[in-house]
């Protein structure tokens, strides 16, 4: 699905049919914009560059937000709200930050919590490929 939505807005005459128009820069506006992702809408954002000497247009490569999915409706990222989800995360934040200000100072700790988030992201993918275990 999202494939096809980014085969759209790869030339611009289809950017240009199937976009909503959001900012417009000119040459002396500064080029850094910002914008607010809806938790569960997936959002392709795309540039269009004009020549107004030349008269010709080009598109940029696309890039688009990494919500849960592009047919999903507005607040279905029911996943991210799992309170298996919030401790797994939280868990790995305080592991990365105990490394990152601690690492040196417990050296074979250090090296255990490394080999440990390395096997525990290959063990995932073992067993998420090789059993029906389902997340939650």
């Amino acid at each position: 699905m999202l494939l096809k939505h980014l085969q759209r807005m790869v030339s611009v005459p289809q950017v240009k049919a199937s976009a909503l128009k959001v900012v417009t820069l000119t040459a002396n506006d500064k080029t850094s914009v910002s914008f607010s992702s809806l938790p569960g809408q997936g959002v392709i954002y795309n540039v269009i560059v004009w020549d107004p000497f030349l008269n010709t247009s080009a598109a940029y490569i696309p890039a688009h937000t990494y919500a849960c999915s592009f047919e999903a409706g507005e607040g279905s990222c029911a996943s991210l709200g799992r309170v298996s989800s919030k401790v797994f995360f939280t868990l790995f934040a305080l592991l990365g930050f105990f490394i990152c200000f601690f690492g040196h100072r417990f050296w074979k700790t250090e090296l255990f919590f490394i080999g440990f988030i390395i096997m525990g992201f290959f063990f995932y993918i073992l067993i998420t490929r090789l059993t029906p275990i389902k997340y939650d």
